[in-house]
Formats: C-alpha cells, sequence, structure tokens
C-alpha cells in the first residue's frame, strides 16, 4: 500500500494505491478458471481474482503487471513459457478492481504483433487503462495519466527483454516499450539516456510518477 497526502487541499487526504504482481495465466491457471466457470462470472476467472478484489476494490487504484497477450484466437500457441489470456480474464481483472495494467514485459510479443495489437483493442474494450505496448513506437512509451482526490498520477512501463524478439523496423507497427541491455541494442528499443528523457517527461506532466519495469 502506497498513501500520498495530499497537503494543499483544505483538509489532507491521502491516495491509496496496490500494486500486484505478475498476472500470468499458466495452464493449472487456466484449469482453475475453467474448474469454476459459471454463469456470470466470467468463465471462472472471477473465482481466480475474488481473494484480491476487496484489497483493489477498495484502492484509489489498483495495478497490476499484465504478463500475457490476450486474444480470442483460439488456435494461439501456449507453451510452457508461451502465454495467451481469453478477453474475459481481462473482463475480471476490471470486476476485480484493477484499474491500470502494465503491459510492458518479456511477454508481451508471446502472440507476435497481431497478439500485441489485439490485447489493446481488448483493454480498451474493457475500459482497463494501459502502458508498456502501443500500436506505433511512440504510443508504446506513453504514460498514463489520471486524476485522483485533485492529484494527478502517471504510469509508465516498459521492459529490458523481448523473450528473443525485436521490435520491428517500423516506427509505425506495434512496438513494446523496450530499454534493451546493452547486448541486446540491435533489439530496436531505446538508449538510457532517451528513456530517461521519456521518464522526466512524463514525470514533469504530473504530481508522482510510477514507473515499471
Amino acid at each position: 500500500l502506497l498513501f500520498i497526502p495530499l497537503w494543499g487541499m483544505a483538509a489532507p487526504a491521502r491516495v491509496e494505491l496496490v500494486f500486484g504482481g505478475d498476472v500470468i495465466p499458466h495452464g493449472e491457471v487456466k484449469s482453475v478458471a475453467k474448474a469454476h466457470a459459471r454463469s456470470g462470472n466470467h468463465e471462472g476467472w472471477d473465482h481466480v481474482f475474488g481473494p484480491l478484489s476487496d484489497v483493489l476494490r477498495t484502492a484509489d487504484v489498483g495495478v497490476v503487471n499484465l504478463e500475457t497477450p490476450v486474444t480470442d484466437e483460439r488456435k494461439a500457441v501456449t507453451q510452457e513459457l508461451v502465454f495467451n489470456a481469453p478477453p474475459a480474464m481481462v473482463q475480471a481483472l476490471v470486476n476485480a478492481g484493477v484499474k491500470v495494467v502494465s503491459t510492458g514485459n518479456n511477454h508481451a510479443r508471446d502472440q507476435h504483433l497481431e497478439g500485441m495489437a489485439e490485447t489493446l483493442r481488448h483493454l480498451d474494450a474493457a475500459g482497463l487503462r494501459h502502458t508498456g505496448t502501443g500500436l506505433t513506437r511512440d504510443a508504446a512509451w506513453e504514460p498514463v495519466f489520471m486524476e485522483v482526490r485533485g492529484l494527478k498520477l502517471g504510469f509508465l512501463s516498459f521492459t529490458r527483454s523481448l523473450n528473443g524478439f525485436s521490435n520491428p523496423k517500423e516506427a509505425d507497427a506495434p512496438h513494446v516499450a523496450l530499454l534493451p541491455y546493452p547486448e541486446h541494442a540491435s533489439k530496436r528499443g531505446l538508449r538510457p539516456e532517451e528513456a530517461l528523457e521519456r521518464v522526466r517527461a512524463a514525470a514533469a506532466k504530473c504530481d508522482a510518477l510510477f514507473v515499471m519495469g
């Protein structure tokens, strides 16, 4: 839990943020959801996130790392370390109280560029704010801003690895916000000084910036 006092108001207030960890739909997790699927419970995913919902819903902002693409492609490749989640999982996250997800992680490209683009469509359709991937290079580095109790909060996400993948050559193709390790400079991410400029620019537009990597 992170509390931020707002001293410029008539009475001091505070903003409560809850940061969860990785949301990863391993096969066993999908099996649990399937086993508890009922009408109206988002294919069982409400059951999966149920134990966290009280904490997430009572916070002003709940944030998790969405460590998976989201597609309704039934032929999507799923392996031990190649993930995919159904749109119902996104709807269950919203129902559990999550308001922001980080998509800038090493599994963002597990379902290739098409899966990245589809993931963003599902997130937007569910009203779930996201940062870390985008339909263009610049969009991938766009922060999320939101007003909470008179305070402007910002969220920015990036990753250091794409599990062997690279960002496209074309700037107008789907990208992951990538700050690669020096030995992976060919993966088409930003240099440290470029990433730092993005962070500074985002910080200048809000009262508190949360950088997730």
